[in-house]
């Protein structure tokens, strides 16, 4: 069954959080998954912002409905999600700037609200 996927928003989350740099207030980046599908999500860090690592996340599971978030040191990263039986999109490259806060809502065609028939 080949789904159709929506990207929207400007970010992921993930369940480990990257070390912010001292003094810099992390970015905020939250996942909402709004179907009843589980997925595996992944940060890469292309140039991290901060320093003290490099700030990568790698895959981790979002259950059904599940909402994370976590925070990251700003700079840019690669974000790859899947569902979890199926191969990942290749990735899309974001910048998350320090003291801000992202939001990325998961979900499908096929996928309705909770709740609704």
């Amino acid at each position: 069954m080949v789904l159709a996927l929506i990207f929207i928003g400007a970010g992921g989350c993930l369940h480990r959080e990257a070390k912010p740099a001292a003094g810099n207030p992390p970015a905020v980046v939250v996942v909402e998954n709004h179907t009843d599908y589980g997925w595996h999500i992944a940060f890469s860090a292309v140039k991290p912002g901060g320093g003290g690592g490099d700030g990568s996340v790698g895959w981790q599971g979002l259950a059904p409905r599940e909402v994370r978030r976590v925070e990251l040191a700003g700079g840019v990263y690669r974000v790859r999600r899947a569902l979890a039986d199926e191969a990942d999109d290749g990735g899309v490259e974001l910048n998350f700037e320090s003291g801000k806060t992202y939001a990325w809502p998961l979900g499908t065609l096929l996928s309705t609200e909770e709740g609704e028939p």
